[in-house]
């Protein structure tokens, strides 16, 4: 049997940390939960225009599939939320959350919504703006124990919504296609009204 590797994905102030830290104890450091993997080395890299680290995703995710079973937990929130979680963080440094930083902490989503639309590991995405960090921890056990592959219950309409809305004003692309080089690293398309079909 192959060892359990559960990956927390997201952007900043989603909630990874937290949850993670609650799944690893009440799962008694059985599976390996992780805080970041690869969705983040994709989505950063394509928000800075960096040169990609890893040649092939899709080459990486098939590679490590044959030594783990990977759990891919992308998790989301709504803006409102985020920028109440932001405003908490720096009520001490007097930080001003302005459009400018939501936008850089907001437009990455849409390269971790590619990476869960493309990966083939298991996955599951999970609004966090009205769940508690133990209800949130215990929606990812059930789905980790279960033999469901891909899970979008707790994805709100708001997101897709807002996802669908990014992509038209920030990448003005119908299709995605990330390139490092003259190697592939997605390519497909990226239809936000599709993002249902996994239910």
């Amino acid at each position: 049997m192959k060892p359990t590797l559960i990956a927390f994905e997201g952007i900043d102030k989603v909630g990874k940390t937290a949850i993670r830290e609650c799944v690893r104890k009440d799962l008694k450091f059985g599976p390996l939960p992780m805080d970041r993997f690869l969705a983040s080395n994709f989505a950063y890299d394509c928000y800075y225009n960096r040169k990609h680290y890893i040649q092939n995703y899709k080459e990486m995710e098939e590679l490590l599939l044959k030594s783990f079973d990977i759990v891919l937990v992308y998790l989301t929130c709504r803006e409102e939320e985020l920028v109440a979680r932001l405003k908490v963080e720096n009520s001490g440094t007097g930080a001003f959350i302005n459009k400018k930083v939501m936008n850089h902490v907001i437009i990455p989503d849409i390269y971790f919504a590619a990476y869960f639309y493309y990966s083939q590991f298991r996955k599951i995405i999970i609004d966090t703006s009205d769940f508690e960090v133990e209800y949130t921890a215990e929606i990812v056990k059930r789905f980790v124990r279960s033999d469901s592959f891909v899970s979008t219950e707790y994805m709100s309409g708001e997101w897709k919504g807002r996802i669908k809305k990014d992509s038209d004003n920030f990448l003005k692309l119908d299709t995605l296609s990330i390139f490092n080089g003259a190697e592939a690293v997605f390519k497909g398309t990226l239809d936000c009204d599709n993002l249902l079909r996994f239910v």
